[in-house]
């Protein structure tokens, strides 16, 4: 592929991919860690976050934006996990109780 068009890309589709990456590698720790062990669950709850931001800087950087950018965008993704996470989270405990 012709380099410009890839910049062009990244330039145009980085801001919607970092986020939904971010939100990914945050569902999927938090996903693996839970089922190595439940109970680290309620302790890893308030770290992910920070995990997202990481996810974030690193695949921002991959993409070519800046630390703070790719932080942000991190963050931007734990927003999307929760828009999906509390919506089931609510449905699972409407149908149990």
């Amino acid at each position: 592929m012709d380099p410009a068009l890839i910049a062009f890309l990244v330039q145009q589709l980085g801001p919607l991919v970092v986020p939904i990456l971010s939100a990914v590698t945050t569902w999927l720790t938090g996903w693996i860690l839970g089922k190595a062990s439940p109970g680290v669950v309620p302790i890893l709850n308030p770290v992910l976050p920070v995990v997202s931001a990481a996810s974030g800087m690193g695949i921002g950087y991959f993409a070519g934006l800046s630390p703070l950018t790719g932080a942000v965008m991190g963050l931007a993704g734990t927003g999307l996990h929760q828009l999906i996470h509390q919506p089931v989270k609510a449905a699972k405990n409407a149908k149990q109780g």
